[in-house]
């Protein structure tokens, strides 16, 4: 059964109450097994996201398929080259940090959309048709793993400038090739219809002389289009095993993929580490805040889950705040640090955090979670998505 609800429609736009009721409130999600999310909510800074809505939303996730807990598949964003917000009046205003690009971090990060970092979601980042990041792709720790999602596909026999088509930071990957896929029937509905342009590709407009209905289209991008190929494995997984819980799902998908460009380079910015590249858990698994835990592999994926042992019960040692006094935050080499006792001796899915900071430019810090059984994860980057002061609430990341 297939069914789909309008996020981005006018009466439920940024209507966090029509995200649930299509998310496992309504009616018509109770049935549903699989829930892509090719959709974002769109901030420059983090959004305030209090642990009370937090639990309630997990908890909702939790109950879906009838308490194996619903598949809940959402894009990073596309936020790497630029982050555009509209301003006052309406004006976008691209937010990007002067270094952000050169320096390899990207503008916006997947952490900031707050239902990014649920437990149950499985976060996707794109990779373009060379087995690396697309050029668009937002990095973060809470990416879990990477889909295909292409680039721009324009032809160059139809397009032979592109940048009097696209903003200057895009026009280096005008000619990568995006998704072929099925469209809305017709040339005025959908990707592919006649707006007044030349088409881009030998698939575009119904001058096009293979499709001239306009019933698909080449230039399907953007983690939009990467989250459902992730859906589209996780649909297989479950066609040959459908007992497996969420958390079965996520691990599987985490343990089978593919690691892709593992000459990631480490991001550095004046001296220090900003972005490690690939790191190795504690557990022996490739992880990067680029492509999670890599590219996910179908066969792999659905060969696994046939005779898959679910995991054991989960064990949630709920909010654990740090007892530590607070401290100065120095730089890179006297940073202020904050200790979080876990006395169980159990494997670790997931981290959360929160956190709020009273210092005077917070888009000067970062966060780094460290372990005393495997390598530090970069939660959280030099950016510009604090809130600026005087308002120190709390922040939510995941790892």
């Amino acid at each position: 059964m297939l069914a789909g609800f309008d996020f981005d429609a006018r009466d439920a736009s940024r209507n966090l109450a029509s995200v649930r009721y299509g998310w496992g409130d309504g009616v018509e999600a109770k049935t549903i097994d699989i829930f892509n999310n090719s959709w974002a909510q769109p901030a420059a800074f983090y959004m305030d996201f209090p642990q009370q809505e937090q639990q309630s939303w997990e908890a909702l996730m939790h109950s879906t398929r009838a308490g194996l807990g619903g598949i809940y598949v959402k894009l990073a964003g596309d936020n790497f080259l630029s982050l555009e917000m509209p301003d006052e009046h309406g004006n976008l205003r691209d937010l990007r940090g002067p270094r952000a690009r050169t320096a390899g971090v990207g503008c916006g990060l997947a952490n900031l959309d707050p239902l990014n970092n649920l437990f149950e979601t499985i976060t996707v980042a794109s990779v373009d048709a060379t087995g690396k990041r697309a050029g668009y792709s937002s990095p973060g720790s809470a990416v879990w793993v990477s889909g295909l999602g292409g680039l721009i596909d324009m032809q160059r026999a139809f397009v032979p400038d592109p940048s009097a088509r696209l903003p200057a930071e895009a026009v280096p990957f005008a000619y990568g090739p995006a998704l072929v896929t099925t469209d809305l029937s017709g040339c005025a509905a959908g990707y592919n219809q006649d707006r007044g342009l030349d088409p881009a590709n030998a698939l575009d407009t119904s001058s096009s002389k293979i499709d001239r209905h306009c019933n698909y289209t080449a230039r399907f991008n953007g983690t939009s289009a990467a989250a459902p190929t992730v859906s589209g494995v996780a649909a297989l997984m479950l066609s040959a095993n459908s007992a497996l819980s969420a958390r079965d799902v996520k691990y599987i998908l985490a343990t089978t993929a593919r690691q892709v460009d593992p000459w990631q380079p480490r991001a550095m910015y004046q001296g220090s580490v900003v972005d490690p590249g690939w790191i190795t858990n504690a557990a022996g698994h490739r992880f990067s805040n680029w492509y999670g835990f890599g590219l996910a592999d179908g066969a792999a994926a659905v060969y696994k889950a046939i005779n898959f042992k679910s995991l054991p019960p989960l064990r949630d040692t709920q909010w654990r705040p740090s007892t530590d006094a607070a401290s100065r935050i120095g730089n890179p080499t006297r940073p202020a640090t904050q200790r979080i006792r876990i006395t169980q001796d159990m494997k670790v899915e997931a981290v959360q955090l929160s956190l709020a900071t009273t210092h005077r430019t917070p888009t000067d810090l970062r966060v780094v979670l460290k372990s005393p059984a495997g390598p530090a994860a970069m939660c959280l980057r030099r950016s510009r998505h604090w809130m600026p002061p005087p308002t120190p609430r709390p922040v939510s990341i995941s790892t």
